[in-house]
């Protein structure tokens, strides 16, 4: 298995465990395979304030978020690389609220970039064409990096 289908494949385990409500995996998941600094900003549950959540227990409270707001169904996952280490997973989630049992369905876009094996950063957007847009300017931002370091 290649690095990329490694990455698509973990990252399909934790979308899959977020749907089935499974904390206890999502936490072991993000100790394992997340940068212990990760930061990850959410479409669906940073809100207005844009809250950021930081290291692996706080991606463990944003999963707690949408699992106690909603009922999700990612769907179809399609995932696009962009550059060497982000990858773009793009959904159309199915989403009942728990509290009130509306349903909707939303176009969301994922963009995660990784250090080495690691998720180092992420967030998810209100369209694909908006993640797609920011997994391209950290793409070149990371090159840009590269090339300082080069020369």
């Amino acid at each position: 298995m290649t690095n990329v289908e490694l990455r698509h494949e973990l990252l399909d385990q934790v979308f899959s465990a977020v749907e089935r409500h499974d904390l206890e995996y999502v936490e072991a998941w993000f100790e394992q395979h997340a940068h212990p600094e990760i930061e990850f900003t959410s479409a669906l549950t940073s809100g207005v304030e844009g809250r950021v959540y930081r290291g692996n227990r706080g991606l463990v409270n944003w999963a707690n978020d949408v699992s106690g707001a909603v009922n999700i169904t990612y769907g179809k996952r399609e995932y696009r690389d962009v550059g060497d280490d982000v990858v773009v997973v793009l959904v159309r989630p199915s989403l009942e609220g728990r509290g009130s049992g509306i349903e909707i369905q939303l176009e969301v876009g994922f963009a995660i970039e990784f250090e080495g094996e690691l998720a180092r950063r992420g967030a998810s957007y209100p369209s694909h064409a908006e993640a797609l847009a920011a997994a391209e300017a950290l793409a070149a931002a990371d090159e840009a990096t590269d090339a300082r370091s080069l020369g």
